[in-house]
């Protein structure tokens, strides 16, 4: 079982408007829990980056939950059900 904890996403916009267009954006999802909007300067001039991240968990949350019946067995390996309904045939 596969599932997303954390995901980082880092944007860049010219404008200040356009930086906070895509924090306003991000703030729609409820997992959103952190953004930072970065003023830089190089020789292009000026530029902003933006920084979001979005939480869907935690780790401990993860683990405490009961994975669904068919992903019991690792893979590559019967449960203990596949071999009994095996034996019994």
């Amino acid at each position: 079982m596969k599932k997303l904890l954390v995901q980082k996403e880092q944007w860049i916009a010219y404008k200040r408007e356009e930086a906070e267009e895509i924090v306003n954006a991000a703030k729609e999802h409820d997992e959103m829990n952190m953004h930072k909007i970065t003023e830089k300067f190089n020789k292009n001039g000026l530029y902003f980056l933006v920084d979001i991240q979005y939480h869907y968990g935690t780790p401990k949350e993860v683990m405490e939950t009961t994975p669904p019946e068919e992903d019991k067995a690792p893979d590559g390996q019967m449960s203990l059900d596949d071999l009994s309904e095996t034996v019994e045939q």
